[in-house]
């Protein structure tokens, strides 16, 4: 089963993502930037979610270290935002890349949809 990280300092979001992948992921969680990225070295997720404000290190902070890591710099990162708007402005200032979005409130259709596709599983 594939593993997946969910990094957010709201229990209710992790809660409702965790509920939303539980069937079909494993889940582990993070509550904030700093656990985010050790839980990335130590566990080596197949994908991680990543609020884009958190406590420790912010989202743009984490996605930099894990892309400059080389245990983890393969790893797929979707940012986890409640900003309408973010995805162009990510890419663009931030000189980092991600595979994707979401935004809250969550559509669990359209999360399972997006992180199967990146995980080249069948959608």
């Amino acid at each position: 089963m594939k593993k997946i990280l969910i990094a957010d300092d709201s229990q209710l979001v992790r809660t409702i993502l965790k509920d939303t992948l539980k069937n079909n992921y494993e889940v582990i969680e993070a509550d904030n930037g700093y656990s985010a990225y050790n839980l990335t070295v130590e566990e080596l997720p197949d994908l991680v979610i990543l609020d884009l404000v958190m406590p420790e290190l912010d989202g743009i902070e984490v996605t930099r270290k894990i892309r400059t890591d080389d245990r983890t710099k393969h790893i797929p990162i979707i940012i986890s935002t409640g900003s309408e708007g973010v995805h162009s402005e990510f890419n663009k200032n931030f000189e980092t890349t991600v595979q994707g979005f979401i935004e809250k409130p969550y559509k669990a259709e359209l999360i399972i949809q997006k992180i199967k596709k990146i995980l080249g599983e069948d959608a």
